[in-house]
């Protein structure tokens, strides 16, 4: 690839552009989404996606070159797939892992408090305090309880 042309001397120039027309670096990545991503820090990249939220759906955003458009588009497409599954994409890929983290967390505090109940250690309202499916009558999530299956009266 070739060097990138002085940007601010270029006709249509603007800082907030990724990539910029008329320089014939930035037209080469352009060409090929994946490596325009790729040369992207995480600063840049959090940037893109901004950018492609803000021009998908908003429909406008500030001096949007022609060199940058397939880039924003790409993005633009796996924030709609994650959303279709689900997920809430905001400022980049950080708040998905940011989620996915914090889930695994509350799993593991969970497993920790059932260890904990089953050992004896705590009593089972810790478990109760902290579960969004319980027994009222203290049997822990995946077992049965007789009362609430009318085996026994409670």
């Amino acid at each position: 690839m070739s060097s990138h042309d002085y940007h601010k001397g270029l006709p249509g120039y603007h800082p907030d552009q990724l990539l910029h027309d008329g320089c014939s670096e930035c037209e080469a990545r352009a060409k090929d989404s994946y490596s325009a991503l790729l040369h992207l820090d995480l600063g840049r990249f959090r940037h893109a996606w901004n950018r492609a939220e803000q021009w998908q759906k908003h429909g406008s955003v500030d001096n949007l070159s022609r060199a940058e458009t397939d880039m924003l588009r790409l993005l633009w497409a796996v924030q709609v797939q994650f959303e279709r599954g689900g997920y809430t994409v905001h400022d980049g890929l950080l708040q998905i892992r940011l989620r996915a983290l914090e889930d695994q967390i509350e799993r593991l505090q969970r497993e920790l408090t059932e260890a904990k109940v089953r050992s004896g250690e705590l009593g089972v309202g810790a478990l109760l305090a902290t579960s969004p499916v319980h027994c009222e009558h203290g049997v822990l999530p995946g077992d049965a309880c007789a009362v609430c299956t009318g085996e026994i009266s409670g």
